[in-house]
């Protein structure tokens, strides 16, 4: 007999790769021209990088974009083969491994480039050149990058060349703007370049211009869409149930700093999941015990978090509590706490398992703490 998720984990996040093809998919149809690069950087947004990246490549895709060396090694280790960009400069002691596994390489500057010329001793390895074009964040500044792109590639394999965007979700013509530096590179540069791209999610979906050899979507693949656009579905739940319930009289306080006082005689829920699992400290929502809303009270704890239950009567240990899913987004939360789905999505702790369901079974689950 199969063993209930809540007798097993104290909380867990349910990641569904149906959802996940089904947005891959949608992103695909709005591409113009060129092919999906799927960014699975951050433990792909905190869905968990190796079983979203296999997901994704049996719905099609064949390049995929990471942040860190150990991301990229990471891929490597469960037997993805794609090919894999590192978005960002490596640590010089991390490139034998990288080019031994064919990680392609991001150059943002001339230092970088001849650091890697004298880090690969020869050996062979593809490089994709970062322009900068108004994100000041990372890249070669696009004014002079034409010469600097040509002396690089007098000494480095450069396969590729990409920007990335400050504003495509915003009103405005800057995107197009940057494109249009971007381009103008491109176009003066006359070395052949194969691989161009530049679009994130937000571009992919609000500038068809952007589309080029390759778009990079993030966050519109794990279902929140950075633009308005139709039909993208959030993969990820985050699920506990209820530890503990308490009976307490009026002027009972909750939580550190007493800061919430029961107003009447009431019903308070213990539910093991606090910060250090990505619910905010900050955080005043509803949560859903038994698919009903019940306002967190008092101050979230590193492990625990409290519900008034009181209107919801018959609730006990074991009943189940949604923190996102069943109609409760990562957006809705980033909404209250005044960021973005990214950062929510991105803040579940290690020690939460991730539960994968394909076809409406679960086909794994991952515990990096079992793995420490």
């Amino acid at each position: 007999m199969t063993t209930p998720l809540h007798h097993k984990h104290r909380v867990w996040a349910e990641i569904d790769l149906d959802r996940l093809v089904h947005n891959y998919t949608l992103a695909a149809l709005s591409l113009k021209r060129g092919k999906l690069m799927p960014v699975v950087k951050a433990d792909a947004y905190g869905h968990g990088a190796v079983r979203t990246a296999l997901a994704l490549r049996g719905a099609g895709a064949d390049f995929f974009a990471v942040a860190t060396p150990e991301e990229a090694m990471q891929l490597r280790r469960h037997g993805i083969a794609s090919s894999i960009l590192l978005l960002g400069a490596a640590p010089l002691s991390h490139i034998p491994r990288l080019v031994r596994a064919g990680v392609t390489l991001c150059v943002p500057d001339l230092l970088t480039a001849r650091l890697y010329e004298d880090a690969l001793d020869g050996a062979p390895a593809e490089f994709h050149i970062k322009i900068d074009t108004g994100m000041t964040r990372l890249g070669l500044p696009y004014a002079s990058a034409v010469s600097e792109v040509r002396r690089i590639a007098n000494s480095l394999n450069v396969t590729g060349l990409f920007t990335h965007f400050a504003s495509a979700d915003e009103p405005g013509g800057f995107t197009d703007e940057q494109l249009s530096r971007f381009t103008d590179v491109c176009d003066r540069l006359n070395i052949g370049v194969p691989v161009l791209h530049s679009a994130n999610s937000a571009a992919l979906l609000a500038h068809p211009k952007t589309h080029q050899d390759y778009a990079r979507p993030g966050i519109a693949l794990y279902g929140y869409s950075p633009v308005p656009g139709p039909g993208f579905l959030p993969v990820l739940s985050l699920r506990s149930s209820v530890m503990q319930c308490h009976t307490v009289p009026a002027g009972t306080t909750v939580s550190y700093g007493r800061s919430w006082t029961a107003p009447r005689d009431s019903v308070i829920a213990t539910v093991p999941v606090g910060y250090a699992d990505g619910l905010s400290r900050n955080l005043n929502a509803f949560l859903l015990v038994r698919k009903k809303p019940a306002p967190i009270v008092g101050r979230i704890c590193m492990d625990f978090c409290m519900l008034d239950v009181t209107d919801l009567p018959g609730t006990q240990p074991g009943d189940p509590v949604t923190l996102l899913g069943d109609g409760i987004t990562a957006a809705d939360h980033a909404r209250l706490l005044g960021t973005i789905p990214w950062d929510i999505l991105c803040s579940i702790g290690r020690r939460v398992p991730r539960v994968y369901r394909q076809n409406g079974e679960i086909i794994g689950e991952t515990n990096d703490i079992d793995r420490l």
